[in-house]
């Protein structure tokens, strides 16, 4: 009986110290009871979304509550956002690895108290595909051998320098160079007027598909309008919201052209600036039903006064960024170096999602001063729609004004669970010839199915037939089929 009673009182006086040491944590946070078990509720979410057997080291959380403890990070390729500290749990179950500090012993999800935090995510894409051509298309571009290899293979670093301020350093293995920088940057948060300021090389986009991510795209590859987007530059920017976060903003300026290793090259610094501003005119279900538009704008003076415009007609695993690389897959359209003062770049986007429908457009239009000749104008477009077999809906990430991918209801096992199978389906082209620049004309269609077997792990594949107009040899065709095997971790 003594043993029993000297039990029950160890056992109040522990309820006793959590009481105790849940008061003093509000105290400090200045939070009150209500906010507290919004907390608890949030944890438990974030358990749920993190179970031990499935987790993939980085935390992902788009819900927002009034207690403003849901600030994380909104897009992979983005800088995070920063974690506020809601104190130490050691006893917090089904934590991830990248939340064990150095003796290995277990962290509080949400610590932050020790600077600076490192959290690691990465993926990988192994892509294989052939090229069945006809005779005039040989002669336009040469014989297309078939290509497998690995597309992108990332590691990236992030979190928190201060509570503030937050870093990203994300590398590509797979990319010429090897390694070659993807999005290395300082971010900070919470910064009057301009929300959010980050500084060194980043995306410096001006439509949606560029600013998607890559493991996130509705096909392989972005369309062929891509060709003009300036893409990553090393700068320093400003991005935020608008209107109750129903609309997003950014702008920078940057140095043109920049290398893999974010160095500007040239005589001058070839400064540049880009711009885009997106709304949601309307807006339910946390994005599964929604109506995007956006607009964006580039101008940019070349430090080498040099502008090139070329792209392959939709699968290649080398870098696309350097048109000059080794691969199997040339660019089937191509301006050549052209010497130039600047360029501006015109884009509008329009996109929506119904449920398990999405839709999806852009058009772009290039102005260049052309050095010696006169002033030159390409055009570009695609659309796409995608529609899920399996119900489930898509998302939208109101930071940036992208949609998002698709997260399965269920993972694929062999006792029956089936993931998440989605239909695409998009049309795109491009037009590099105007006056004395004929650097050809592309069009083609995409039929692709996506399988998501689990929120980590996705298998793609397109059939993309391709018509090409060469300002040489005349019309000719192409048809690319192309499969792609993707792995988070």
């Amino acid at each position: 009986m003594d043993e029993i009673a000297e039990a029950d009182g160890f056992e109040q006086r522990i309820q006793k110290l959590e009481a105790e040491l849940a008061a003093l944590r509000r105290d400090h946070a200045g939070v009150t009871a209500e906010s507290e078990a919004a907390e608890s509720e949030t944890v438990e979410f974030a358990e749920a979304l993190i179970p031990a057997e499935e987790s993939t080291g980085v935390v992902t959380i788009s819900n927002w509550t009034n207690s403003g403890y849901l600030r994380f990070q909104d897009e992979p390729n983005g800088a995070a956002l920063p974690q506020p500290n809601l104190g130490e749990d050691p006893d917090l179950p089904n934590l991830p690895p990248g939340f064990r500090d150095r003796l290995g012993q277990p962290r509080s999800l949400f610590d932050t108290s020790e600077y600076p935090t490192v959290n690691w995510s990465g993926f990988l894409q192994l892509d294989t595909g052939i090229v069945d051509q006809d005779e005039l298309n040989v002669e336009s571009v040469g014989r297309v051998a078939a290509e497998s290899g690995l597309r992108r293979v990332r590691l990236r670093v992030d979190g928190n320098v201060r509570e503030t301020s937050t870093y990203v350093i994300d590398l590509d293995f797979a990319a010429s160079g090897h390694p070659s920088f993807r999005n290395v940057m300082l971010a900070f948060h919470e910064v009057p007027v301009a929300q959010n300021v980050q500084m060194g090389y980043f995306k410096q986009s001006i439509g949606m598909q560029a600013m998607t991510s890559s493991k996130d795209l509705r096909f392989m590859e972005r369309t062929l309008p891509f060709a003009f987007d300036p893409f990553r530059q090393t700068g320093v920017g400003a991005f935020g919201n608008w209107a109750g976060r129903r609309g997003s903003w950014s702008l920078s300026t940057f140095g043109y052209p920049t290398d893999s290793f974010g160095v500007t090259t040239g005589d001058a610094l070839g400064t540049s600036m880009s711009t885009r501003v997106t709304g949601l005119p309307y807006y339910e279900d946390e994005g599964a039903r929604l109506l995007h538009m956006g607009m964006g704008y580039s101008f940019g003076s070349p430090s080498d006064n040099i502008v090139r415009y070329a792209i392959q007609p939709g699968f290649f695993v080398s870098d696309p960024g350097n048109p000059d690389a080794s691969t199997g897959v040339p660019t089937f359209v191509d301006t050549g170096k052209i010497p130039a003062r600047a360029f501006h770049i015109f884009n509008a986007e329009l996109a929506g999602n119904f449920g398990s429908l999405s839709l999806q457009s852009e058009a772009t239009f290039a102005v260049v001063d052309q050095i010696g000749g006169p002033t030159l104008a390409f055009a570009g477009a695609y659309a796409s729609v995608g529609y899920v077999l399996t119900g489930e809906t898509y998302g939208y990430n109101r930071r940036n004004g992208i949609l998002r991918n698709i997260v399965p209801k269920e993972n694929f096992d062999l006792s029956g669970g089936t993931g998440a199978l989605e239909l695409t389906a998009g049309w795109s082209y491009i037009d590099l010839n105007n006056k004395n620049i004929l650097g050809g004309d592309m069009r083609n269609f995409i039929l692709g199915v996506n399988w998501y077997v689990s929120q980590s792990g996705r298998f793609t594949m397109n059939i993309i037939p391709t018509h090409l107009i060469d300002p040489e040899y005349g019309s000719s065709d192409a048809v690319v089929i192309g499969g792609r095997a993707q792995v988070e971790f």
